[in-house]
């Protein structure tokens, strides 16, 4: 039996709702436009997987033609229930801009099977590409709660995409030690470069009085993690482990970061 396809990635769930969360928890606020927003971000993004899956198998659908049925069947599905859930918060919540995003995600979804058809997807370039499509939770998310595309929503998105980039950068560096890979050195370099900068950049906002100190307590776990990771290299891998602690930082940086921006 065929299981409904829906994305694996626990990691990618994550970069989903987590922006969804701090946004949400910036307001403090519970109704129906965040109801139908949760329900709007998880239908866009489950509906990539058999997409993305009718694309592998449109040269070969005689071939796995049950298969190809299949998808077609769940994207069809997926595909108009996201359309429904936006109808209503474009007609009864007045929310239009919804359409700019869902624009702006197509164009990121064409760049991502264009990656993949070029092998680049798993690359640096390739993986940031998917974080700025994810976290657009947390603009969406502001824009369904206010009716508009303010600082507020900038910020979230800005944070959310530096925050979950890191992650990028650390598990590569964990794995290319692990498997003794040619380019460690390269990608060490440039995990140190960008955390370095971060680090930087948010002591100098805070120093300036722009950002909350809560700000720079959100982002300290994944910064004291990454320069652990200099000092001390590691070549176990746990991918389990690494999957766990990252779940926590992610906690941490939803509570913090929402009471910094409040």
């Amino acid at each position: 039996m065929m299981k409904i396809p829906i994305p694996k990635q626990h990691g990618a769930w994550g970069m989903l709702y987590v922006p969804f969360l701090t946004a949400a928890s910036s307001f403090g606020i519970v109704n129906a436009e965040l109801v139908l927003t949760f329900f709007l971000l998880t239908l866009a993004f489950v509906l990539q997987e058999p997409l993305l899956g009718l694309i592998r198998f449109y040269p070969v659908r005689e071939k796995n033609h049950q298969r190809f049925r299949f998808l077609l069947t769940w994207a069809i599905l997926f595909a108009a229930l996201l359309l429904l859930t936006v109808v209503i918060l474009t007609i009864k919540f007045a929310r239009p801009n919804l359409f700019l995003f869902g624009t702006f995600a197509a164009l990121l979804l064409a760049l991502h099977v264009f990656q993949q058809k070029g092998r680049t997807d798993r690359t640096i370039g390739g993986e940031f590409l998917s974080v700025l499509g994810l976290t657009l939770s947390a603009p969406v998310t502001c824009y369904v709660l206010t009716g508009r595309i303010d600082r507020l929503a900038l910020m979230l998105w800005l944070f959310n995409i530096v925050y979950f980039t890191s992650s990028i950068f650390y598990v590569k560096l964990r794995v290319s030690r692990a498997a003794n890979k040619k380019y460690g050195n390269s990608i060490l370099h440039q995990c140190m470069i960008y955390h370095a900068i971060l680090f930087v950049l948010l002591v100098g906002a805070i120093y300036a009085r722009q950002l909350s100190a809560f700000i720079l307590l959100a982002f300290l776990p994944i910064l004291a993690r990454s320069f652990w990771a200099f000092l001390i290299p590691k070549k176990q891998l746990n991918l389990r482990r690494i999957g766990l602690a990252e779940i926590v930082f992610s906690i941490i940086f939803l509570v913090f970061l929402s009471f910094g921006l409040r």
